[in-house]
């Protein structure tokens, strides 16, 4: 009996059905696509992040115990993965090499050395994720900043904070629009249901006056939009996973952003589940919410009110 209405339903409302799988199928996609936005934010600042490493410049008056000291410290952090001595020499020569033919007479200069100091470069462990990088890069150099002999610490610290609130930013307006678009594909699914719904209120009336339960006449209603919002969501699946494939070979092809198109992700078997969960559980929920106000046990006594 359910499966013969769900099937009549189907076939005779094709035409409200084919626009309300099209409406949810975009909608479904704004939203993944949002959502996979939103994750390889996280992503981005991950690879960029493991890129930065911090410069620790030393004063011209610091002692070898002062320098020695500051290098224990770092060496001892349980984080940090390298930490490299540049002597002032070091660093003249290193920028001599590369300034040599745009100035050079600025090298012979006596004081040069006291314009570039000696310094540590030190990186982190690629173990330490994107979001704890910055946290312990912005320790470390506080610890630092107390100890004798430092004179400067840079670390790409005021980049990082305007990438975090631009990520932040879009985050926001991305779980704003889901919002927005969940809602929209609820009233979608209703009104789908509803039109549905009037074009066979007498099957409703018939059977309520027949006796059949509640459960046997909401059923089916409840299946087709069920249906219909899986369909959306596998053709929202598929054409974001085509267009996530064509960035991610177009950033791999790049030789500056080869290594961001390795690292981008898709969604994971668990997020894709929870996601057809949802989808289609608003959608259900949107058809029971319809079907009980006319089907109340007196569809017909209260004919053409739909509440």
């Amino acid at each position: 009996m359910i499966q013969k209405q769900l099937v009549k339903g189907l076939s005779d409302n094709l035409s409200i059905h084919v626009s309300s799988f099209l409406v949810l199928s975009l909608s479904f996609t704004v939203i993944l696509g949002s959502l996979l936005i939103n994750k390889n934010l996280n992503v981005g600042l991950s690879q960029w992040g493991s890129s930065l490493d911090m410069s620790v410049y030393l004063s011209s008056s610091v002692t070898p115990e002062q320098a020695q000291e500051v290098r224990i410290y770092l060496e001892g952090r349980s984080e940090v993965g390298e930490v490299k001595y540049i002597s002032s020499e070091q660093a003249i020569e290193t920028f001599q090499e590369q300034m040599a033919t745009y100035a050079p007479d600025l090298f012979s200069d006596k004081s040069l050395s006291e314009v570039i100091p000696a310094s540590f470069q030190m990186v982190l462990k690629k173990s330490v994720s994107a979001i704890e990088h910055s946290q312990v890069m912005a320790h470390i150099a506080q610890s630092l900043q107390s100890m004798s002999g430092v004179e400067d610490i840079t670390w790409g610290q005021d980049w990082v904070q305007k990438y975090s609130m631009i990520s932040r930013a879009i985050q926001s307006f991305t779980w704003t629009t889901i919002a927005i678009l969940i809602l929209g594909s609820l009233f979608v699914s209703a009104n789908s249901i509803r039109a549905s719904i009037l074009r066979r209120r007498e099957e409703v009336e018939i059977l309520e006056l027949v006796g059949a339960s509640s459960t046997m006449i909401r059923t089916p209603y409840i299946l087709e939009s069920m249906i219909i919002a899986f369909l959306a969501f596998v053709a929202s699946c598929l054409l974001c996973s085509g267009v996530f494939s064509v960035v991610q070979n177009q950033l791999q092809s790049s030789e500056d952003l080869s290594n961001l198109g390795r690292a981008l992700v898709f969604a994971s078997p668990l997020d894709l589940v929870l996601y057809l969960v949802i989808t289609v559980g608003v959608s259900a929920l949107s058809a029971w919410w319809v079907i009980r106000k006319i089907n109340s046990g007196y569809a017909a006594a209260s004919k053409g009110q739909i509440a």
